[in-house]
């Protein structure tokens, strides 16, 4: 196209029209124009085309969609000074040329010739040409790379561009019939969650009650999830933790349970699809799954996942011994110990007073704790305790804590 705008500019009076190389400006030495593709990306409009075969990997079968960036300049070999005016002249034309012909298709033709090769014909091609307004301050920057001083360019983008994908192994079935579905419901919403936390005050005889919201609780524990869209043939609940790459699905233990139409009961266990669950931070992730019939009876399944939720899994105490005469207890729980569970990543209260931890062996101090095995620690006090007196303890893991707990004498 450019080659023959020159044939036809009443401007351009020499006997031969420029060559136009593909080359960038340091590389063109003869008279001519450089009209070099410095750079290619793909479009994000045409990321998503729909596949046309039910192939495991869709995306080889798609074209890729690419943007075309391009570096015009001029070359004259003139050194009577009188150069610059004929590459003026020069971008002047094929400037002139590339406004006038905005969009190239099978049609486009220019003194007779027609502009797309023989190879391109046939295929509805159509290529948009579009000027870049690119600032005179940045243009420099286009130069800084290479040997050559700076001159006159323009830039432009051709688009958008095809890279041809691979023959699909089978094609898709002819729709004869059409199976419809409407979820009235649509995907699921966890809006909430929250437990119960059970706890008894020293020298009390009946429990005390209060409710976590959003949910902490621990391994063997109950927690309700609160939301929409629940109404579907099956439920799964995965959970999410910075730990892990990506979601682990609860298991048949966690008794997934729907009790109401906008609640769910989960019964939180120590490990998920053979996964520990360790205290601390958690989001929790609803699938719902929906069973349709087709029109040739076939089952569709349908699966619709909710947004994530906030809920925290603290450390479990089962029990808490009496002070021995070192003034030291034993604390059975869950857990304690673990691969990923750093040697900070614990922390010891009793009353008020931060407690240290021993991990080098030896003699238990005062006012230190030593994790002994995956369930169990020991403390040594600071002070002693009076026959009847209790102090609280907690157990912070992850930032996790204990529900209430009290050491008593």
């Amino acid at each position: 196209m450019l080659r023959q705008s020159f044939e036809v500019s009443s401007a351009w009076t020499a006997p031969a029209a420029p060559e136009v190389l593909p080359e960038p400006p340091n590389r063109v030495t003869q008279d001519g124009l450089g009209f070099y593709l410095y750079h290619i990306q793909e479009s994000p409009s045409h990321k998503n085309f729909p596949a046309h075969a039910p192939d495991n990997t869709p995306v080889r079968l798609l074209p890729m969609a690419l943007q075309l960036y391009y570096q015009m300049s001029a070359n004259s070999t003139k050194e009577d000074g009188t150069g610059a005016y004929d590459e003026q002249l020069m971008m002047s034309i094929a400037v002139k040329a590339l406004h006038d012909f905005p969009m190239v298709d099978e049609a486009t033709s220019i003194n007779g010739v027609t502009v797309l090769e023989p190879i391109l014909r046939g295929r509805s091609n159509r290529f948009k040409i579009s000027c870049q307004p690119i600032p005179y301050s940045d243009a420099v920057h286009y130069w800084t790379a290479g040997n050559s001083p700076l001159k006159l360019a323009t830039y432009y983008e051709l688009s958008i561009v095809f890279l041809e994908p691979e023959e699909p192994a089978s094609l898709t079935g002819r729709v004869l019939s059409y199976g419809v579905h409407t979820f009235v419901e649509g995907a699921p919403q966890l809006i909430g969650s929250q437990n119960i936390v059970t706890y008894r005050l020293p020298n009390e005889l009946t429990d005390r009650e209060l409710k976590a919201q959003p949910a902490q609780v621990a391994p063997n524990g109950i927690c309700s999830f609160f939301g929409v869209g629940f109404g579907a043939d099956q439920i799964e609940f995965q959970l999410l933790n910075q730990r892990w790459a990506g979601a682990v699905l609860a298991d048949a233990a966690w008794n997934i349970t729907k009790i109401a139409a906008n609640q769910l009961s989960v019964t939180i266990r120590e490990t998920a699809s053979g996964i520990a669950i360790l205290p601390g931070m958690y989001a929790a992730q609803v699938t719902a799954i929906r069973h349709k019939t087709m029109p040739d009876n076939s089952i569709r399944t349908f699966r619709h996942t909710s947004n994530q939720f906030p809920f925290t899994v603290t450390p479990r105490i089962d029990s808490i011994s009496v002070p021995n005469g070192q003034n030291t207890v034993t604390v059975t729980g869950y857990i304690f110990q673990h691969a990923d569970l750093g040697t900070d990543a614990i922390s010891v209260y009793v009353g008020g007073d931060k407690y240290q931890r021993n991990s080098g062996g030896g003699a238990l101090g005062i006012g230190q704790f030593r994790v002994t095995a995956a369930n169990t620690i020991q403390i040594r006090l600071l002070t002693a305790l009076a026959v009847g007196q209790f102090s609280p303890l907690r157990i912070i893991i992850n930032g996790a804590e204990n529900a209430p707990k009290w050491i008593t004498a």
